[in-house]
């Protein structure tokens, strides 16, 4: 499963209701990439459940492969997150469905959701 950084702003927030949305997801693989790093990495010594997120679910981040897709994908949308691009291919390209709490965005970009 493919994680968006809603995901990750929500183990900030309410570290209890994600736990308790992942029990229900214990045999996934999950995988972000660096473009959402880069949006909810901020302080990293206050992000103390971020840093615990990533570890205990073995998140696998992904470099950014393809900025040339990512900008074709926004043009055929005519879209302009470059981070909800990079997550919907990501997600298209693992045939994984991507955990989101912006699932409108990123099906426009054709990526299936799971909704926060």
């Amino acid at each position: 499963m493919i994680l968006d950084a809603g995901v990750f702003y929500l183990a900030e927030r309410n570290p209890r209701r994600l736990a308790a949305l992942l029990t229900e997801l214990t045999d996934e693989d999950f995988a972000t990439n660096e473009a959402v790093m880069a949006q909810v990495w901020r302080n990293p010594p206050r992000q103390v459940p971020i840093t615990r997120l990533l570890a205990s679910l073995g998140v696998e981040v992904l470099p950014l492969t393809d900025g040339r897709s990512i900008g074709v994908l926004l043009a055929q949308t005519e879209t302009t997150d470059v981070v909800d691009a990079s997550i919907a291919l990501l997600a298209r390209s693992w045939n994984q469905p991507v955990l989101t709490s912006d699932p409108n965005d990123l099906q426009a970009l054709g990526a299936i959701t799971i909704t926060l």
